[in-house]
């Protein structure tokens, strides 16, 4: 079995509320390995595209921006 085959699994198996972030300009994660995590995680699952940041999120207030979006999608999980 592939790495890639055993992550395709392991994120099927998932039973967790999953979030996906990518931004049009990653240089280092292509926007099809993103797309295949979000089809193969369950629900309830979302994407959010970070227009605008690299991968590292290293623009300024890129990584705020991240927080606050993982902080509002979270909290339906942690407080719903």
């Amino acid at each position: 079995m592939t790495l890639q085959a055993h992550l395709r699994d392991r994120i099927g198996e998932l039973d967790l509320p999953l979030l996906v972030l990518h931004s049009p300009n990653d240089n280092t994660v292509h926007i099809d390995n993103t797309g295949e995590i979000f089809r193969e995680a369950r629900h309830p699952r979302s994407f959010v595209p970070l227009e605008g940041a690299d991968h590292l999120l290293t623009a300024r207030g890129q990584a705020q921006r991240a927080a606050h979006i993982i902080s509002a999608w979270a909290d339906q999980y942690l407080h719903g």
